[in-house]
């Protein structure tokens, strides 16, 4: 264990633990030791290692970034790397979203041995953002289980601009409005049938820009808004039938009140006319 006390001309022992990930090389990392001597009030020591990856995935994230659902050919392909990769089997490589498929071939993908999964996007996903995950089995004694992130931004008909509305820091009795935008892709069309806020000081309305193509959701915090954390969604709702209820994440945070030292700022006093 760490000593927590260490007395005047002792000794102490400091029990490091290092998380290498799974990134190799040389690897540096420092911690900081508080101390109650007034001339070194802390310590800070360095820590330093070359990690060997033994296994890991090749990317360990996938973005696919944005593209339009039902787009073909939106493939990526997953190697493994490390000391002993090609001493492990797979025992299983899948995804809990449906909508992202993940094959494994032993002998490779599109020619290349060292393609060992296949991962695709379907033409049914959702539209939206989306982040998910790919779990890896193996029969490695130490590393059985490896992750692959995977997201992206699936559009559907309606294209929403911004998908995350952040107000930044608010100012307590002060109206703030920022507008969203929802258009369509292409050739389709829409209609906005309602909006509403989860924020009870948070009100929207809805313009029509081009009817049936174009719309404008502005969101408008009132003066009465007195909380330190604004956090809700706005809620669309319209007549696609894959984008039937559209939401908006909304954040903010009020600004701290300055803080007082108690400190007054001396007047100088005028100057007295010398008596001749």
């Amino acid at each position: 264990m760490s000593a927590r006390e260490i007395p005047p001309g002792g000794e102490g022992k400091i029990d490091i633990t290092f998380s290498t990930g799974t990134r190799g090389g040389k690897r540096r990392k420092s911690i900081v030791v508080k101390t109650n001597d007034p001339g070194q009030k802390s310590v800070r020591l360095a820590v330093e290692a070359t990690v060997k990856v033994v296994l890991a995935t090749k990317p360990s994230r996938i973005n696919f970034g944005r593209f339009k659902k039902g787009t073909k050919s939106l493939t990526r392909y997953v190697s493994l790397t490390g000391e002993e990769w090609k001493k492990v089997k797979i025992l299983s490589a899948v995804s809990k979203n449906k909508s992202i498929k993940v094959e494994t071939r032993p002998g490779g993908f599109a020619g290349d041995p060292e393609k060992l999964f296949r991962v695709t996007i379907l033409p049914d996903i959702k539209p939206g953002r989306f982040r998910d995950r790919i779990t890896i089995q193996t029969d490695h004694p130490t590393v059985k289980k490896l992750v692959v992130y995977v997201y992206g931004d699936a559009t559907g008909n309606i294209i929403i601009r911004p998908t995350y509305l952040s107000f930044g820091m608010l100012q307590k009795g002060r109206a703030i409005e920022k507008k969203i935008d929802l258009r369509s892709a292409d050739d389709a069309r829409f209609r906005v049938l309602d909006v509403r806020s989860t924020v009870p000081e948070l009100v929207t309305a809805v313009e029509t820009v081009e009817d049936g193509k174009r719309y404008s959701v502005t969101a408008r915090i009132t003066d009465t808004f007195d909380k330190n954390l604004l956090k809700g969604k706005i809620i669309i709702r319209t007549d696609d039938s894959e984008q039937e209820r559209i939401e908006v994440r909304v954040f903010g945070r009020a600004m701290k009140k300055p803080v007082k030292t108690g400190l007054q700022t001396k007047q100088k006093r005028p100057l007295s006319k010398k008596k001749n």
